[in-house]
């Protein structure tokens, strides 16, 4: 077993067929984690140069990886992150299946780590409950590094193989109210769903460029910033051609006479479906159209029988997945400082915010507790 550091995003390009067979070997499900669309979203929201990924090989074959961009928190605090954002998701650790959780991967990960200049890992949105992230904790704490744990969120995730289930479990007023909602939306005009997995870049560019144009409208919203004005719609448009190469994009449309009214953007890998984003034209928004096209498209999904789930890749407590009673996997951040004098600052830096952030919740539920009533 060797390992070794890549640097930059050429390197990864380069070796983009070991990248991707691991990717296939590994429990990841995201398609941008493969290769391209991983150097696709380097090179938009990162420096290409700063690129680095910790690679460990089983004689000539990848059995494990971890992309990993350079940023500072602050003037002096150097940080090594995963490959996302709040935009989209870009690229996390790649584990083939059969070494997940094994300390000799670990060590080399954990070795390799420790050649790199950082001050902190800040590692974000990791399931917990994902072996090779026991494994690396495991490792750098016998190694003498502070390595903790920080809530993040509880993500959404909907069962396709019992979509049927699902919609009998929704509440009688949600059913009532999606019937009236798409009777309202019939009355514009004939309503069908479309749902297109475009396989040629000319193609590609047109469907998305009429999904940006939806999300466009949305935007015009306060507080909101569309695809467009953030001037990622090039972004957008070539990772949907990237993941298009392997069919793995989907994009779902609710038309109403043939004229798009909302959209769904999203990714079929590995037996599940990933919803990255939904948008519709407010005009049409009395008629809830981001839950008929969840609506719609979970009929298509169940009755296509290679897909068991649904990622929703947003939070449990918003709108959404509420109405629809989801179920949800637990996210963590990862915080990691190695035993030097800067490290110990930082960890004794957190265990206080820690502490204080735990008191004051403390403080808050027995105000509650105490509080007399208010006569009324």
């Amino acid at each position: 077993m060797q390992s070794e550091i890549w640097s930059g995003t050429e390197a990864l390009v380069r070796r983009e067929a070991a990248w991707d067979d691991l990717w296939r070997r590994a429990p990841v499900t995201t398609p941008t984690a493969r290769a391209l669309p991983l150097a696709s979203f380097v090179e938009t929201f990162g420096s290409p140069d700063g690129f680095r990924a910790v690679v460990v090989w089983d004689a000539d074959r990848l059995v494990a990886a971890v992309p990993l961009l350079a940023e500072h928190r602050g003037r002096w605090l150097h940080c090594l992150t995963l490959p996302h954002n709040a935009w989209c998701t870009g690229g996390t650790a790649l584990v083939d299946a059969e070494w997940l959780g094994s300390p000799q991967v670990a060590r080399r990960l954990v070795d390799e780590l420790t050649t790199l200049e950082w001050r902190a890992l800040l590692w974000d949105d990791l399931r917990t409950d994902e072996a090779i992230w026991t494994a690396l904790v495991d490792v750098m704490r016998e190694r003498g590094w502070f390595a903790s744990w920080d809530p993040r969120a509880s993500i959404a995730w909907l069962p396709i193989d019992r979509f049927r289930e699902t919609l009998t479990h929704l509440s009688k007023g949600t059913r009532k109210k999606f019937r009236r909602a798409w009777r309202d939306l019939q009355s514009h005009g004939r309503v069908a769903l479309r749902v297109v997995t475009p396989n040629h870049d000319a193609t590609v560019a047109r469907w998305v460029e009429q999904a940006i144009d939806i999300e466009h409208h949305k935007s015009q919203r306060e507080g909101w910033t569309s695809i467009r004005t953030a001037g990622l719609a090039p972004f957008f448009t070539d990772q949907a051609r990237l993941v298009s190469a392997h069919g793995e994009f989907l994009l779902s449309l609710l038309e109403v006479d043939d004229r798009p009214v909302a959209f769904e953007y999203g990714w079929l890998a590995k037996r599940t479906y990933h919803s990255l984003k939904i948008g519709y034209i407010p005009d049409f928004a009395r008629t809830a159209p981001g839950h008929l096209l969840m609506w719609k498209l979970g009929e298509h999904l169940a009755r296509r029988g290679d897909v068991e789930r649904v990622d929703c890749l947003c939070d449990a407590t918003s709108t959404l997945p509420r109405t629809w009673r989801t179920e949800a996997y637990e996210t963590r951040r990862l915080w990691a400082c190695r035993p030097a004098w800067l490290g110990r600052t930082l960890a004794w830096g957190l265990r206080q915010r820690r502490l204080l952030t735990s008191s004051l919740r403390e403080a808050d539920v027995t105000a509650v507790v105490v509080a007399p009533s208010v006569p009324g």
